[in-house]
């Protein structure tokens, strides 16, 4: 994951003076004198018309090339990129050298390629790519900066602004960097976000985050053995860190993100709908991080995925509570097997966990209040959402409409706690019913015995049915 100084160009056109020529009539033809003494007839002067004026064409300079690094920089960069097209570091500072030149637009080629090259090989947990894709990031937000200064539309320049921002905190998240900290206030104080601090990921976290996707994902693929598009390494499996947050003391949290992929997709999205995304709460205790299990899971479509942590009080007497926020746009197109046609849905889903360790219980639990149902496409359209507003003494109020009621209530952490933990009891009972059911055989029923026997005290048949 991702600095200013501004190049004005100058082309000076220089234009050829224009020439106008012209003839003048030739002077009027005349007959000679007759010899003999004869009336001469009346002379018609015979009048050339004179050329027509004409001027040169106008000749515009050809446009001046834009301004290449020096070669002796540039050359054995692009001999790098010419002998591996993934060399993300390469392609990164040869645009750090088109920017430092001006050449916004080279500047700008190569370092997108560079973050999509990084962004797309999942294993991130080298440090050495990381701090790669931090300084192409940052590289990236320098050069979204140049060109928005250079705009005259006060909007535009705001938004280019705001990318660039935006490049910066992600730059962070990879590598604590003073000097990509201080670009970030500059900007933000510049666009009224001055009270805001981007998250870096603590390195425990990203040892840790390592060893979870050596266990789950197994050892890497070999580095270029697949790719995605033209230039980037294809994964099947990674873990990446969606989210930090820190509490008071020494408390930090943080969801991670366990890929499953059966096809070519992002770190951000699945794109093949075999692929599946599962979502990991994890805590700090100060010495060593701790998973506390899945807060959320998606599969089946494209989706995207957004997760946002925070600590709230929300216990009266107690340690402050994980919030884990979820919102998951997702998309899907459905063949229509009958007419070929095909249909597209799409919608948002949002999620509220609220994780924490109830009085007396040792394990940390989670109890999920869903706060967003929106489809759109399908045969059924809807928007339903309700707000969750904590209070203090870990009161909490639910107000919104959801599966078509309006929904009014007022509750407490506690109380969610318990009706989670009251739900998980009934899911438990009616699986372990059902496990009961498949393992015992059924009875096995009357033998019907038909034919005729003889009694023994008489001897007589007797017909049985």
């Amino acid at each position: 994951m991702k600095a200013t100084t501004r190049t004005i160009l100058v082309t000076i056109a220089m234009g050829l003076g224009a020439c106008s020529g012209g003839s003048e009539a030739p002077p009027t033809p005349t007959r000679p004198a007759a010899t003999h003494p004869t009336t001469p007839p009346p002379t018609t002067p015979a009048t050339s018309e004179p050329a027509a004026t004409t001027e040169p064409a106008a000749t515009t300079p050809p446009p001046t090339p834009p301004p290449e690094p020096a070669a002796a920089q540039a050359d054995p960069l692009r001999a790098r990129i010419q002998a591996d097209p993934n060399d993300a570091q390469a392609r990164c500072e040869l645009g750090w050298l088109y920017f430092d030149v001006g050449n916004l637009d080279g500047a700008d080629a190569e370092t997108r390629r560079g973050v999509s090259t990084l962004e797309n090989d999942f294993r991130l947990a080298d440090a050495a790519k990381r701090n790669t894709l931090g300084a192409c990031l940052y590289n990236r937000g320098r050069i979204a900066e140049a060109r928005a200064r250079a705009l005259t539309d006060a909007e535009g320049t705001r938004t280019g602004l705001t990318g660039a921002l935006s490049d910066y905190e992600r730059s962070l998240w990879y590598r604590e960097n003073e000097a990509v900290r201080g670009r970030w206030n500059d900007v933000a104080t510049e666009l009224g976000r001055r009270g805001e601090r981007p998250e870096t990921v603590p390195a425990t976290l990203w040892t840790y985050a390592t060893g979870r996707e050596n266990e789950a994902c197994g050892a890497p693929v070999e580095q270029g053995s697949d790719t995605i598009g033209e230039d980037s390494t294809e994964g099947s499996c990674a873990v990446h860190v969606e989210a930090v947050a820190r509490g008071r003391e020494r408390r930090q949290a943080a969801v991670i993100s366990i890929g499953d992929y059966d096809d070519a997709g992002t770190p951000e999205q699945a794109w093949d709908d075999r692929g599946e995304t599962s979502y990991e709460l994890l805590t700090f205790d100060g010495q060593s991080w701790i998973t506390r299990g899945p807060v959320y899971s998606v599969e089946g479509m494209d989706s995207t995925v957004t997760i946002e942590v925070r600590f709230q009080d929300v216990q009266p007497g107690g340690e402050p509570e994980v919030l884990v926020m979820v919102e998951d746009e997702w998309y899907m197109e459905a063949d229509d097997d009958e007419d070929y046609e095909s249909s597209d849905t799409y919608g948002t889903h949002g999620e509220l966990s609220i994780c924490g360790v109830p009085e007396g219980a040792t394990d940390m639990l989670c109890a999920d209040i869903v706060t967003r149902e929106e489809s759109h496409g399908g045969e059924e359209e809807r928007v339903e959402s309700v707000a969750v507003r904590f209070a203090g003494e870990g009161r909490v109020t639910i107000r919104g409409r959801m599966e078509g009621e309006r929904v009014r209530e007022e509750t407490t952490v506690a109380q969610i706690w318990t009706d989670e933990l009251a739900a998980r009891e009934r899911v438990a009972l009616e699986a372990q019913r059902r496990a009961q059911q498949a393992a015992t055989p059924p009875p096995t029923p009357p033998r019907e015995i038909t034919g005729t026997t003889t009694p023994a005290t008489t001897g007589a048949p007797t017909e049985v049915r």
